[in-house]
């Protein structure tokens, strides 16, 4: 059963992937599609907006990245600190959303699956106790006793593990495509799984005053098969590939072309 549908794709479970997108026609080498602009992006005159900088929080971040960042890579900590200040303009940004594509955006895979105290955050894959199911259920988290977080809802107070628990700047970080700079999350590229093999590519380009992805076929893909796309750039080894895709996305390629390089 799919969960949403177009014209040539269809959102469903993909074995040992969760979700992804599967061709619903015969689509031609070279065809388009998927045509779509942003659900939500960030821009770099956003991040440095005085408003944002000027709070205690982000300052302590920005000042760790900057004291870690040596002109040509961020430490670790500077790294963790930018994620922490991406996190935190997320939070902000999403909550500015209007109702619906605030829902699009929390529908969205968190891959990293790390709350904090004041999150603000939505249950997935848990029912109650009495089979009441939660997911999509919204609440802030108030803290923790180490094992579960306490959240507070609509639905009283509920204590979740963190496993089950989406962030905003966890799905930002999740499905964000970087360009110029500038931060893009897609409502429909976004459900596309990684191969370092892929059937479509993804480009984008202004359109119309607005910021467009175009995701192409590389190849014939017949009805059926499931629409991919690579997350990273395709002429690197296979162990630097399958590392990469491990720290930023969190998961161990298992592609017909990482099975090939010995993954």
């Amino acid at each position: 059963m799919a969960d949403f549908a177009f014209d040539k794709v269809e959102l469903v479970a993909i074995d040992g992937c969760g979700r992804g997108l599967r061709a619903l026609v015969d689509i031609a080498e070279g065809e388009t599609i998927i045509s779509e602009p942003p659900l939500y992006a960030v821009h770099p005159a956003q991040l440095s907006a005085p408003a944002f900088m000027r709070r205690p929080d982000v300052a302590r971040l920005f000042a760790v990245v900057e004291a870690g960042y040596d002109g040509d890579a961020y430490t670790p900590a500077a790294d963790a600190a930018l994620n922490a200040a991406l996190d935190l303009h997320a939070k902000d940004g999403v909550a500015s959303l209007g109702a619906g594509d605030a829902s699009r955006f929390w529908a969205l895979d968190d891959c990293f699956r790390q709350p904090a105290a004041g999150d603000a955050v939505e249950i997935a894959g848990l029912v109650s106790e009495r089979g009441r199911p939660l997911n999509g259920l919204r609440g802030r988290v108030d803290g923790s006793d180490g094992e579960r977080w306490a959240v507070a809802t609509a639905r009283g107070r509920k204590s979740v593990r963190g496993r089950n628990l989406k962030t905003a700047g966890g799905i930002f970080r999740t499905n964000a495509y970087f360009d110029g700079g500038s931060g893009y999350v897609f409502e429909t590229l976004c459900r596309a799984n990684h191969s370092c093999a892929p059937n479509c590519a993804k480009a984008m380009s202004d359109r119309g005053g607005r910021r467009v992805v175009d995701v192409t076929a590389l190849r014939a893909v017949p009805r059926g098969e499931e629409i991919t796309v690579s997350y990273l750039k395709l002429d690197a080894p296979g162990a630097a590939r399958r590392a990469y895709l491990r720290e930023k996305y969190n998961f161990d390629c298992r592609c017909a072309r990482c099975v090939l390089d010995g993954g």
